[in-house]
């Protein structure tokens, strides 16, 4: 089965503002590229098997029903619909920011 993956708003600017930081605060649009890249295969093939990670070991996130995996120092934050066979990626978040700043947008 199928899911339909969608990233949320609020995710788009996390990674924009990811490779803003990779890019300008440490100069390399190259590296920033490449970890865009990486982030976004990770999150398109949530499209099979999204179940694959568990929810979130943190007890808040897994209470909304987050699951999360990691890219890097990166998490990544999603919630499934199953009735609607739909991923809701909700953060991409630094591994150390991840509580508030996720909980917040649930």
């Amino acid at each position: 089965m199928s899911y339909h993956v969608e990233i949320a708003e609020s995710a788009e600017r996390d990674l924009t503002e990811i490779m803003d930081v990779v890019a300008f605060a440490y100069g390399d649009a190259i590296g920033a590229d490449r970890l865009a890249r990486r982030i976004l295969d990770a999150i398109e093939s949530l499209d099979e098997m999204p179940h694959r990670y568990p929810l979130s070991r943190n007890l808040v996130l897994a209470a909304l029903d987050c699951h999360q995996f990691t890219v890097g120092n990166f998490n990544m934050v999603y919630r499934i619909d199953d009735a609607a066979n739909v991923v809701n990626v909700v953060a991409i978040a630094y591994y150390r920011r991840l509580t508030d700043f996720v909980a917040n947008r649930i």
